[in-house]
């Protein structure tokens, strides 16, 4: 893979729509589709991968994981206290 693509890094998710129904992994299945990528491109002599999914306000492609509004949203509440408790989570 890394032969084809200059660059070490792959960002975001394949989960822009659906695969096969699917919305997102779990845990797990990210760890070890991550170590694959690494299988892979060690194999073929390629330079170690770093992949990175959007996290801005949540994880929304892993299965279980806590979504937050943007800044912008937690702001036009108008609770401060609503909003610290984000750090709980953190």
């Amino acid at each position: 893979m890394s032969k084809h693509f200059p660059k070490g890094s792959y960002y975001n998710t394949p989960f822009g729509d659906p695969v096969q129904g699917v919305f997102g992994w779990d845990c797990a299945q990210w760890v070890a589709a991550v170590r694959q990528v690494h299988e892979i491109t060690s194999a073929n002599g390629g330079v170690p991968i770093l992949v990175g999914l959007d996290s801005l306000h949540g994880v929304n492609y892993v299965l279980g994981a806590t979504l937050f509004p943007h800044n912008i949203g937690a702001a036009a509440t108008w609770n401060p206290s609503l909003v610290e408790l984000r750090q709980v989570f953190c």
